[in-house]
């Protein structure tokens, strides 16, 4: 860039010092020059590395236009917990701030007034807020600047890639008035996605990007190979990391099991995703914040951007989706403290996972096609569809069904009004050759995963090679420059007996459709160590369940039965194989209860085939019948199946017994199939 301009250093490096409360700071390399770009370059990409300070960027380039009376900046934010944390940031600098997204419904109308009136200086909001909220006002407001943050995710080649972001310059290509600069900010875009962001927000575009390279992170990764010695580790470990830290999973459930077992272990731990009601997600991270825990088990939910200064170390449970992801996580550590520990734990199907969820990323041909045809009846532009409506006459999952109209809504093929499509004039034409490249691109970066597990070079400069950073110094904190581990990689027997016992006692609670029924448990997690893993073998190979099997389902059983004064087993049968038949025989002896096979199947459509709940409900109802000849009247039943997916089928069953007389049922299952594959993205 050229010389400076001294009108504009001067009152950045006047409110930068305010901000900080330090009369000496300075600016990072390059922060100033990313702030005057803002003023005479009108189009800006920020890419700089975790804790550069992207955001000082736009709180002084906005704190600046309003001191020169322009109009309102609007922050683009993707997750709810950084826009919380930017507006705290914010006010430090004198900003009035507001934010719109779910969780203020009760305000919109107001924040939007002010927002016309020019009464605001900066205004935090979600990409889905601004399609749903702010799009029909934006012609409205003065805007003065408009910032997109994590602009990585425009990019469908970036590494966490949002539809809703992509729309996002659709909304500023719409603009009567174009005359206002433009930033985006990410820590995580390579070359290719550099390009493909100039492409869509101009050519023109003035990149800052700086090394990616951290010099404060010591990395270690290790090979776990179980559950077990993931818990044991982590337990035996924990307490002996200073400062307070995060440890990510790939699951909802994963953050809620790992949690319980450290509380369960006296480690002050609280989980953290979108499953959590807002109370308590809000409750768990400012006990965080303030320091007031150990640990934070949380999914991505906790993810880029998040600005607190001193977490000391990161644990990544489980292989993160990509190695980009991964950079950005560890991010999180150190930002001004002087160093941080990072470990990524491999074992199990870890791979597995990341490739289920490469795989059913971009929605197949054949399901837009199928969605497409129930529109095939509506006059385009005259009548619409919700999701409801499709999924009554097509057997896909909604999750399928809102991606395929998603994609759909994104290529214009189908305009939505609130919850209800319409079909457009726009033909339909699916981009294979694309979604395959894309897809290919993320097998690498699990590839590139999979390597930093082999080499012998330094991994801080590995990782940062995924992102074109050209950095050739090696980092001398990561496990392969000290040439020894970090923390020790073995666990003494009483760490994993604690971590054995945790899950031999766990369960995952089974809540039936069916209100009347008692909630029940199933054993275990299908697929997963050990439990859910011996489920699966004898599944797979028709052979009878292991003794493992019985003495767990005995041991949580035993107290359940004298609870409710069960006194009759009965099953759900399957047409393919007697192993629950069997199961339930056994276990009947084992447990002194009557043995009564009450349902007969009338044909062999598995429940596994039905993939919404409509059909799901229908399917259960219909292909089952209860023997009307034996009497159930009074009777605690326990109901078993093996494995339950949607639950439907247990339900429609406990609720045939309910209506047949029954006083109680209780379901139990030995493992839990339904789908907890899922990124938490919230």
């Amino acid at each position: 860039m050229k010389d400076k301009n001294d009108i504009i250093f001067n009152e950045s490096l006047s409110l930068l010092r305010k901000a900080l409360s330090n009369p000496s700071a300075d600016f990072r390399e390059g922060q100033y020059e990313a702030i005057e770009a803002v003023f005479t370059n009108k189009r800006s990409l920020v890419v700089q590395k975790t804790g550069w300070g992207k955001s000082i960027v736009y709180f002084i380039s906005t704190k600046i236009n309003r001191n020169r009376k322009k109009g309102v900046s609007i922050v683009i934010s993707p997750l709810l917990v950084l826009i919380e944390n930017q507006i705290e940031a914010a006010k430090k600098i004198g900003l009035l701030c507001e934010a719109i997204y779910s969780g203020n419904i009760d305000r919109h109308d107001e924040i939007i007034r002010k927002l016309k009136a020019n009464q605001i200086d900066i205004l935090f909001t979600t990409p889905e807020s601004l399609f749903s909220k702010l799009q029909d006002h934006m012609n409205d407001i003065n805007l003065g600047m408009f910032i997109i943050d994590e602009a990585h995710c425009i990019s469908d080649w970036g590494h966490d890639f949002r539809l809703d972001y992509r729309k996002i310059v659709e909304v500023l290509n719409e603009l009567k008035n174009k005359d206002f600069p433009i930033l985006a900010t990410t820590a995580t875009a390579n070359n290719r996605v550099i390009e493909d962001l100039k492409s869509q927000i101009g050519p023109s575009l003035y990149v800052s990007k700086g090394s990616l390279y951290r010099d404060n992170l010591f990395i270690q990764l290790l090979d776990m190979k179980n559950k077990v010695n993931r818990y044991a580790w982590i337990l035996k470990n924990i307490q002996n990391l200073t400062g307070t830290g995060i440890i990510y999973c790939l699951t909802t459930k994963d953050c809620d099991d790992l949690a319980s077992f450290l509380i369960n272990n006296q480690i002050s731990a609280k989980p953290y995703h979108s499953g959590l009601e807002e109370v308590e997600s809000s409750t768990n991270i400012n006990l965080f914040v303030k320091n007031q825990i150990k640990v934070l088990v949380s999914t991505i939910k906790l993810g880029m951007g998040y600005d607190k200064p001193d977490v000391a170390f990161i644990i990544h449970y489980q292989v993160p989706k990509n190695i980009v992801s991964y950079y950005q996580q560890i991010g999180r550590a150190a930002r001004n403290i002087k160093e941080g520990y990072t470990f990524m734990l491999k074992g199990g199907n870890d791979f597995d996972i990341l490739n289920y969820f490469i795989d059913n990323a971009f929605p197949e041909k054949i399901e837009m096609e199928l969605v497409l045809k129930q529109f095939e009846q509506q006059a385009w532009g005259k009548s619409g569809l919700s999701t409801q409506a499709i999924a009554k006459n097509i057997n896909l999952s909604f999750p399928k069904i809102k991606k395929a109209l998603k994609f759909l809504e994104f290529e214009h093929v189908l305009n939505r009004v609130k919850q209800t499509y319409f079909l457009t004039s726009n033909k339909f034409q699916y981009k294979e050759i694309h979604y395959q490249e894309i897809n290919n691109l993320r097998k690498q970066e699990i590839n590139q995963l999979e390597e930093l597990f082999e080499t012998k070079e330094c991994l801080n400069k590995k990782i940062i090679e995924s992102l074109d950073d050209s950095t050739k110094i090696s980092c001398g904190k990561c496990k392969n420059c000290l040439k020894r581990e970090i923390v020790s990689s073995q666990i003494e027997d009483k760490f994993r007996l604690i971590a054995e016992q945790h899950i031999a006692d766990s369960y995952i609670p089974l809540k039936p459709r069916e209100k009347r029924m008692y909630d029940g448990m199933a054993l275990s997690k299908y697929g997963d160590e050990p439990i859910g893993s011996l489920v699966s073998k004898s599944k797979y190979s028709n052979s009878p369940y292991p003794e493992a099997v019985y003495l767990k389902a005995i041991k949580l059983l035993t107290p359940i039965v004298k609870k409710y004064n069960l006194q009759t087993i009965t099953f759900v049968p399957s047409l393919n194989n007697k192993l629950v038949d069997d199961f339930s025989l056994n276990l009947s002896k084992r447990l002194g209860l009557r043995f009564t096979p009450l349902f007969s199947k009338k044909n062999n459509v598995s429940q596994k085939s039905m993939s919404n709940y409509i059909w799901q409900k229908k399917n259960a109802q219909e292909n089952y019948s209860i023997n009307s000849s034996v009497s159930v009247i009074g009777q605690q039943i326990l109901l078993i199946d093996d494995i339950v997916d949607s639950g439907y089928t247990i339900s429609s069953l406990g609720e045939k017994l309910i209506e047949a007389g029954a006083k109680g049922v209780y379901p139990f299952a030995l493992s839990d199939a339904s789908n907890e594959r899922v990124v938490d993205n919230d």
